[in-house]
């Protein structure tokens, strides 16, 4: 008989258009192989909720084999709540409780919680993401039940890029009492997050940088990365196409990017135009910048914010370019790209989600070896077809689903053997197509 787990989500994870869907849907894969499985997912949580995320979820996720419930709890971000009302909740948690920056709605998730427990006998519980709200209830249900097995699934340790990324947005900005306040709250998040990894009984990374880092500071951690459910892996060898497409795909704002597709635009789109001219490169997301605009009027680049069909422009992709600078995590989008076996050419930063990266994608140390990279790819057949059988090779030997499944079965007995339940996964992934 396997023990029931509850699995506490941040948002409902379908559809698969999101980076974060994709880690909390492979979460609940997981789990569902290894435990009686329970989830409750946020709703309202994070920016792009819509009501028919939660009738889908559900109906996939009980689907999967081991999901015997799932539960839903409307819960505001504390960013959505007016100033005074969290500015009452802060000072009266830190009076209270002696917590710095708890988030509003901690003492009402953590009931949530408990109740479910209670009604379905979990002792143990799993939250999807480190993020602030979990990390409160986190200590918030030591309190209560000293008895529950607590554990996390880090998406990004470093107290969250986002927080970070305001630091240097306010200095670069001149605004340097607002660089303060943003410095300061990062370095209490971060310290509250490590304590609570710390204290957990296990925490899954889905990035190597994280991995590394929670080890050093003592803490049980695993490096597990995602196996994007979605995506069939293709590893077959193609040719380089003769009108070859250079693609930038994913959010394009400073805080996700960090100015890298400003500086791909000055610096390697003119390479390429200029060594590969028949080549087509497009960016696709959202929230670019007005000079991003400009340069791209400029050299005839295709900029669209959504494509129609996702599955359509991947089959186009010859060359995934990722230029951020802001290593914040696994990127979703080049691990799907090595999935489906599309080389990738990345800085430094973008890469910090993988073991040994250098083994398998290009990754440039400055804009200029960059554009090397991609037009070396973009232009030479065989060093298309070498990349490619290095891509395939690392994903063989890291990155198969049956290697995840493994580390998985791992987290709860090193000797365990998990048995699949394939016709039902077979079911669920006709309801995903």
């Amino acid at each position: 008989m396997r023990m029931p787990l509850l699995l506490v989500l941040p948002a409902p994870p379908l559809p698969l258009d999101q980076g974060y869907r994709h880690a909390a849907f492979n979460d609940l894969v997981q789990f569902a192989r290894l435990r009686e499985l329970h989830v409750l997912i946020l709703t309202e949580y994070v920016y792009d909720f819509h009501p028919s995320q939660a009738e889908l979820s559900r109906q996939v996720s009980l689907s999967l084999p081991g999901v015997k419930s799932v539960n839903f709890v409307p819960v505001l971000p504390d960013w959505k709540c007016p100033f005074r009302k969290r500015l009452r909740y802060y000072l009266s948690a830190f009076l209270r409780k002696g917590r710095v920056f708890e988030e509003i709605n901690t003492e009402r998730l953590a009931e949530n919680m408990l109740e479910l427990c209670n009604k379905y006998r979990c002792k143990e519980v799993h939250f999807g993401i480190t993020h602030s709200i979990f990390v409160d209830v986190f200590f918030e249900l030591r309190k209560m039940r000293r008895d529950i097995l607590l554990s996390f699934t880090a998406h990004d340790i470093e107290a969250e890029a986002e927080k970070l990324s305001r630091v240097k947005r306010s200095v670069a900005r001149g605004l340097y009492l607002e660089a303060l306040y943003n410095w300061v709250e990062y370095r209490i998040y971060l310290w509250k997050e490590t304590r609570a990894c710390r204290l957990s009984r296990f925490v899954v990374c889905m990035a190597h940088a994280d991995y590394g880092w929670l080890e050093r500071k003592g803490v049980k951690a695993y490096f597990i990365p995602p196996f994007l459910q979605s995506v069939k892996p293709n590893h077959e060898v193609k040719p380089l196409p003769q009108q070859p497409v250079l693609a930038v795909l994913g959010h394009l704002a400073f805080s996700a990017a960090g100015g890298g597709v400003e500086l791909f635009m000055e610096e390697v789109v003119p390479e390429v135009k200029k060594k590969v001219p028949n080549a087509v490169i497009k960016i696709i997301g959202k929230d670019a910048n007005p000079k991003v605009l400009s340069l791209c009027e400029q050299w005839g680049i295709q900029l669209q914010e959504y494509v129609e069909d996702l599955e359509e422009l991947w089959r186009e992709i010859t060359v995934l370019a990722s230029p951020l600078l802001v290593a914040k995590g696994i990127r979703i989008r080049v691990l799907e790209a090595v999935q489906r076996g599309i080389p990738v050419v990345c800085t430094r930063e973008a890469a910090t989600g993988f073991e040994h990266p250098e083994g398998f994608l290009l990754v440039a140390s400055n804009f200029e070896m960059f554009a090397e990279y991609c037009v070396e790819l973009l232009r030479d057949p065989e060093a298309y077809r070498r990349q490619q059988e290095r891509l395939g090779s690392y994903y063989e030997r890291h990155l198969r689903e049956d290697i995840i499944r493994q580390k998985w079965g791992a987290l709860f007995n090193p000797k365990e053997i998990v048995q699949h339940a394939n016709v039902k996964l077979m079911q669920t992934e006709s309801l995903l197509a």
